[in-house]
């Protein structure tokens, strides 16, 4: 209500403030909107250790947009130790759920092999996947996916 100012004014304080009551109490939209808060300073000071705590809680029970967020932030760095197996871990679980965003990373990570072995055949399910949902991102990658077999293709047909 206070976020969005629906029967009321608008309050990102006053928010925030329900956010964290209901956080505490593990409710995991309370966890998941806090971390977002602290992931990008709104109300409060920026902090990634405390947005990925929270996303952490939020993931740990099954959030799926506490996944990916977890996920980024392991990926990146972001407020934890970079760790690109658990990275892989968090996009999974969310790209298992159907998660376009998850399924297009998770296809990176398997194009690029971070966190797991390179495979191009586990990169383009992912990435298939993503693309069916509507994920362009996805849909490029496949591509070139596409394109640097059939170059490989040509290649061994000269020798």
């Amino acid at each position: 209500m206070y976020a969005n100012g629906q029967g009321t004014e608008k309050d990102t304080l006053e928010a925030i403030k329900w956010w964290e009551l209901a956080a505490e109490q593990g409710l995991v939209l309370g966890q998941y909107n806090i971390g977002v808060k602290y992931d990008k300073g709104d109300g409060v000071p920026q902090n990634q250790k405390e947005a990925a705590k929270w996303y952490q809680l939020a993931a740990s029970q099954g959030y799926v947009l506490g996944q990916y967020n977890i996920a980024v932030m392991y990926e990146k760095g972001d407020g934890v130790t970079q760790d690109f197996k658990e990275a892989v871990k968090w996009y999974r679980l969310a790209a298992e759920k159907g998660d376009g965003d998850s399924q297009y990373k998770l296809g990176l990570m398997y194009s690029n092999g971070e966190g797991v072995l390179k495979d191009d055949k586990e990169a383009v399910k992912w990435f298939q996947l993503a693309s069916e949902g509507g994920n362009t991102s996805a849909k490029d990658e496949l591509d070139k996916l596409s394109n640097k077999k059939s170059l490989w293709k040509r290649i061994i047909g000269i020798f």
